[in-house]
């Protein structure tokens, strides 16, 4: 039969199987989860250590359990990477089923790669090497910095912004697959052409935002004239300004949700 289904009893399902359905559960986007410590990474010399994390890549979860350590190559530029090599051969131990099997998998590994263009195949139509940036770097001959690459959590969760003015009972915002979401329900005093918060530094398309905001001014309830303002910076952090179209000052308060999405 050229039909056939994965999920069926007595079934096999292959890892490629199990990837490619992930991966499309996913919406095919890889990026870091919210596990451990985000795969955070420092650098001593040329030395970069990469701390725990997980991410879903191309459908398959990799998980550093114990920080990794990568030589970082002197006097170049590139990005520091989880490998996917699906032509390398994991080395099987003892006999599936006992209690003494295991397996090394070499099919993952960490590297520095000194270019500008990473190799991200298809790794789920016949594709073979996926490499996944997690910080960029530009080393001398001693020494090295990186900077974030791809931050992005496939779902995190409820994260709390302290605001920069007025007092918020729940301003708080969340990624999943490539969106951020930012919510606030009763937040107040609002003065009039205020900057309500900043968002950390991330890229975002400023022609890609939804809105959905109210605000309602102090002295009565009708809905006030103001509208939300997004502005961003070069280095991409998202500032919100309420300037309400009002002649006159007034307090506002109110609620409003906020989507777009993160590269």
């Amino acid at each position: 039969m050229a039909i056939t289904m994965y999920q069926a009893d007595r079934n096999f399902v292959s890892p490629a199987n199990d990837a490619s359905l992930y991966s499309g559960l996913s919406g095919d986007i890889s990026g870091i989860l919210n596990r451990g410590n985000n795969f955070n990474v420092t650098v001593d010399g040329l030395v970069a250590t990469i701390d725990t994390g997980q991410a879903i890549v191309a459908g398959r979860l990799v998980e550093i359990t114990i920080p990794e350590t990568v030589t970082i190559p002197a006097n170049s530029s590139g990005y520091i990477c989880l490998v996917i090599d699906l032509t390398k051969t994991n080395d099987v131990f003892g006999t599936a089923g006992d209690s003494d099997y295991s397996v090394t998998v070499n099919q993952i590994y960490v590297s520095a790669i000194p270019q500008q263009i990473v190799t991200q195949d298809d790794l789920n139509n016949g594709g073979s090497v996926y490499e996944f940036p997690l910080v960029s770097f530009t080393s001398t001959a001693t020494s090295a910095t990186t900077s974030t690459h791809r931050a992005v959590y496939l779902n995190s969760s409820w994260q709390t912004i302290v605001p920069s003015t007025g007092t918020a009972t729940r301003l708080q915002y969340r990624i999943n697959n490539g969106i951020i979401y930012v919510t606030c329900n009763k937040l107040y005093p609002i003065q009039q052409n205020s900057t309500l918060f900043t968002m950390p530094s991330w890229t975002v398309p400023s022609d890609t935002m939804n809105f959905d905001i109210v605000l309602k001014n102090s002295s009565s309830t009708s809905n006030g004239s103001g509208i939300g303002i997004v502005q961003i910076t070069s280095t991409g952090a998202v500032t919100l300004a309420l300037t309400p179209n009002d002649s006159a000052s007034q307090t506002y308060y109110g609620w409003f949700s906020i989507s777009y999405p993160i590269n």
